[in-house]
Formats: structure tokens, sequence, C-alpha cells
């Protein structure tokens, strides 16, 4: 069982589906977590990762195959600051074709994903884990949580899944920056310098 259908959720879940029967629950109508898109009108928005870029030759190999299956294109090859794109470093960022939800969407391909299915606890029982949400209670050898540390936290916690004090004090210190996203479709072109990303 996987908890969260986000990038990190659907890979894992691409890779144990070789040698496993495997299920992935998410909260929300449709895949892609933090690699979300919002629709406003005739704009398509996306309010989570903007690009992807490969440091390893594992994750190149997955852009080249998400290439291939038409979800992401090359969109620029370089740091990006104030002033837009300035001296390349040899590493392509990649964009959804059409949003990056579109990457999200061809990982889930195949999978067995229940959308709109909260999770509201996970606790051992026995030699495997029992899982209960809103869709009822679901049972597994193992389970995976991908969802972010709190919630992560507050489904062990309410399952009375007790963590070694060393992986609870390393998980209570993972912090998130919190940030404002503001969706506005705009009434003309952005005025942005080419590629589009300034940071």
């Amino acid at each position: 069982m996987v908890v969260g259908a986000g990038m990190a959720g659907l890979t894992a879940a691409r890779r144990l589906s070789g040698h496993h029967e495997v299920v992935v629950l998410d909260k929300s109508r449709g895949v892609g977590g933090r690699m979300a898109t919002r629709r406003i009108g005739g704009a398509t928005i996306d309010h989570g990762a903007q690009f992807l870029t490969a440091h390893t030759e594992e994750f190149a190999r997955t852009l080249a195959e998400l290439e291939g299956a038409g979800a992401v294109t090359g969109w620029f090859h370089s740091l990006v600051g104030p002033d837009g794109a300035g001296q390349a470093d040899g590493h392509t960022r990649y964009r959804g074709v059409r949003s990056m939800n579109d990457v999200a969407k061809y990982l889930a391909t195949g999978l067995d994903v229940r959308r709109g299915t909260p999770v509201r606890s996970v606790a051992r029982d026995g030699g495997g884990w029992r899982i209960e949400g809103d869709s009822g209670v679901l049972e597994a050898d193992a389970v995976l949580l991908t969802a972010p540390v709190p919630q992560s936290l507050e489904v062990l916690d309410a399952g009375g899944t007790v963590l070694s004090t060393l992986d609870r004090r390393a998980l209570e210190q993972v912090s998130y920056d919190p940030c404002i996203a503001v969706l506005a479709p705009l009434e003309g072109p952005s005025g942005l310098p080419s590629p589009g990303a300034v940071d």
C-alpha cells in the first residue's frame, strides 16, 4: 500500500508493481500531489513544480521516457535568476507539454490508484498493516507513506503506531518553507524575459 499519489508515491508504486500487488491511495480527486495544475477560465496554471531536471543517469532515463510518451518537453538549459535564464549549466529543464500534472498522469498509468480516499490511520495488525479511511478498512503487508511528514505522522499517531525516539525526532525536525502562490490569468503577455522563467 502506498499512501500519496504525488511524484514520490507514483514512482515508488511503479517500481514496486513489477514485484508486488500495489494499491495507491490519495485524498485528492486527481494525482500529482505538489505537481498540481488548476484551470481558471481558459488558463492552465501549474502551481506546484514548474519544471523537472535530471542530475542522475537514472532520472535522466525517466525524463527520456516521459518525453517519449509526450508528457514533457525541453524548456531551457540554464540557471534561472531574477533576470531570467542565464549561464547554461548542461541540465535541460523539462516542462509538462500541457501541464506538469501530465507527468503524474503518465506515471499513474496502469496502477491501481484510488483517488478521493483519505487515510485517517495506519496501524500495525499482526504481521501486516491496517489502513483506515473514509472508504473503510484496508489491509496490507507493507505501507509506504509519501505524504508530507506532518500528515504522515498524524496517520501513524491516529493508529497508535510507535516510532523509535530517534526516528520520531528526525521526522519532527523536517521543516517546510511556506510560500504564497498567486494564480492569475493574464490579459496579455507576461513581459517575462525568455524563456519565461525568473527566480
